[in-house]
Parts: structure tokens; C-alpha cells; sequence
């Protein structure tokens, strides 16, 4: 039995992790805010040099995760970390008693010089 993949925040990283978890044979399904039309249409198309070509195509494309039809075993959140997200209101909804929750995120720093320069540096 495949693992059930719920993604939520499926842009570029969130679609190339499903695609590649689909490629090793989970069942992997997209919960899409901004891309939800085309996503539903056409899925994801990964180019890579290293792992080559292929379509991705999810098996629910979703604009909520309350909408999912299913128990996932995993919920992968893949976000930008801003401080305007409310994460768990993102999730809430489509996680079951045994999901577990992994967390892919990326920051953008807009300010050079927010963090305090270290000791070693002169």
C-alpha cells in the first residue's frame, strides 16, 4: 500500500517534492491557492538536467485542505516564512489522528542586515 501525500503549498518547491514522492509511488495530492485551475488541468511538468521529464499529476487538486477526500499518512507544508501565515489554519483541516507533518520552508530575508554579525567575523 502506497503512503497518501496531502501537499500544502504546492508551488515550485511544494510541486517538485510531490512529484518526486509520486514518482517513487506514494499517492500524492496538492492543496493550491494561486495555480489551482492550471494545476487541475495540466499538473506539474518537472525539467530537471539531473532527473529528467516528466508530468506530475496529482491525485486531488484542492484549494483547502478541508477539502481533501481522504487520511493522509503525511502533510507536507511548503510555504514561505512570513510572518503573515497562519500555519495551522493552513493545515488544520486535513490532518487525521496518524498524520504526520514535515515542514519544507524558505525565507527571504529583505533586510542585509537583521541578524547580528558573529564573534569570528572582523
Amino acid at each position: 500500500m502506497s503512503s497518501k501525500i496531502l501537499i500544502v503549498g504546492a508551488g515550485a518547491i511544494g510541486g517538485f517534492y510531490g512529484a518526486l514522492l509520486a514518482r517513487s509511488g506514494a499517492e500524492v495530492s496538492v492543496v493550491c491557492r494561486s495555480d489551482y485551475d492550471y494545476v487541475r488541468r495540466h499538473g506539474f511538468e518537472i525539467d530537471s538536467h539531473t532527473l529528467g521529464r516528466w508530468r506530475f499529476r496529482p491525485a486531488q487538486v484542492l484549494r483547502q485542505a478541508g477539502d481533501y477526500r481522504d487520511c493522509a499518512d503525511y502533510l507536507l507544508l511548503c510555504s514561505k516564512v512570513v510572518a503573515d501565515i497562519d500555519r495551522v489554519g493552513l493545515i488544520r483541516e486535513g490532518l487525521a489522528g496518524k498524520t504526520a507533518i514535515a515542514f519544507i520552508q524558505n525565507a527571504s530575508i529583505s533586510k542585509p542586515n537583521c541578524f547580528p554579525p558573529s564573534r569570528t567575523e572582523s
